[in-house]
């Protein structure tokens, strides 16, 4: 199918290819940036809060481990 357009006019196919190819790039382009971006954010993560310590989680934290976190100070 491919070659029986380009035998007839080449152009709209160019055109056709040129959008996918761009629009590949700009996603890896945009998916790399987020990567780096990540990345950097992670490694310089002490600098940037400020602190010494940082506890997360995706779950709530128990009473206990609150009763833990409150007994190391700091906010």
């Amino acid at each position: 199918m491919a070659w029986r357009d380009a035998r007839r006019d080449l152009k709209p196919l160019l055109l056709a290819t040129l959008c996918v190819v761009l629009g590949v790039g700009s996603v890896v382009t945009a998916y790399s940036f987020r990567e780096n971006l990540q990345s950097s954010i992670r490694a310089q993560s002490k600098s940037l809060l400020g602190a010494d310590l940082s506890i997360e989680s995706r779950e709530a934290f128990s009473p206990d481990d609150e009763a833990l976190i409150a007994s190391i100070g700091g906010e």
